[in-house]
């Protein structure tokens, strides 16, 4: 386990570094910002969605996958709670960070980080699994997360948001006795593996255009420490507690432990992606928020296998 999520976090780091060096030679603006943060989330993101759901129907799995998803949701709900009480600025001049500080404690990476860990680890089925919390991973991003940034959240645009539809369609297509057509699939399958290198790509631009502004009256080292500290170890810690708990009432459902370790690394990943591409679509302080993401990702190669210890002797 360790060395896995070691292994994926370097390869993470390593097309961070390489696009970090590359676009501080050509010098990139915000215009490439935009552009890669709406091609992540617009497009990227939904053909991941529909590549991951392209699998055989089975009835039991239908069931395992409810069940969790509703594990998965409840589970952004104590994120959220966790959020509230660590987050809480009293300078108005702070204030305006609180909302990516919120998210990035509720919101993980659990696509580039979860994905092949959960699949070195429990193969397809684990993956399977973790499908269910990426779904409520985006349903709770695209209607808390942007009412959060944004103040207001509208319901045609939540509708129309392509990572919804493709939840939607995903879950439909898995439910379909057939799968996608071949020229559907293959159109969609190249997309969907741009994901990570995309997703570094971005990260890589926007830690090249870092400029430590401050956050108000806070320095940035201490609102940093305080945010890692609450998503890597608070979040996790009560996440395993609760779902020690859950357990009791589950037990019944086949395969239930799997299932709630791939909660448990899907909650303990590092702060996600979106984040930073978020802070761009709302201008909102985005070399904060790559390093939020980029921090998370280094400290996460010891925070999470510490978790999943645990978790073998609580679960």
């Amino acid at each position: 386990m360790y060395v896995l999520v070691f292994k994926q976090l370097f390869i993470m780091l390593m097309i961070s570094v390489i696009s970090f060096y590359f676009c501080r030679k050509n010098n990139f603006g915000s215009s490439v910002s935009q552009f890669l943060s709406r091609l992540l989330l617009y497009i990227i993101n939904p053909c991941l969605m529909l590549k991951t759901f392209d699998i055989p129907y089975d009835a039991a799995k239908m069931r395992q996958f409810i069940i969790l998803f509703f594990i998965s949701l409840l589970v952004h709900l104590l994120l959220t709670a966790v959020s509230f009480i660590f987050v809480h600025s009293k300078n108005p001049a702070a204030k305006t960070g609180d909302s990516i500080d919120r998210l990035a404690v509720i919101f993980t990476n659990c696509g580039f980080i979860g994905i092949p860990l959960i699949n070195g680890v429990f193969g397809p089925d684990g993956v399977f699994y973790l499908l269910s919390y990426i779904a409520a991973f985006n349903v709770y991003f695209w209607t808390f997360g942007e009412y959060s940034m944004s103040g207001q959240m509208n319901l045609k645009k939540l509708i129309t948001n392509p990572n919804i539809i493709a939840i939607v369609a995903g879950f439909v297509i898995f439910c379909l006795p057939v799968r996608l057509p071949e020229i559907i699939s293959r159109t969609i399958v190249p997309v969907a593996d741009l994901n990570t290198a995309t997703a570094m790509i971005f990260l890589g631009l926007l830690f090249a255009n870092f400029k430590n502004n401050g956050s108000g009256t806070t320095p940035y080292f201490v609102r940093l420490s305080k945010i890692l500290a609450v998503r890597l170890l608070v979040g996790p810690a009560v996440i395993l507690a609760v779902l020690r708990l859950l357990e009791v009432f589950v037990s019944s459902v086949p395969d239930i432990r799997t299932m709630l370790f791939v909660v448990l690394i899907g909650a303990g990943c590092p702060v996600g992606v979106n984040i930073s591409t978020f802070a761009v679509i709302f201008k909102r302080d985005t070399s904060y928020s790559s390093l939020l993401v980029l921090l998370s990702s280094a400290f996460c190669i010891i925070t999470l296998p510490l978790f999943v210890r645990l978790a073998e002797v609580i679960l």
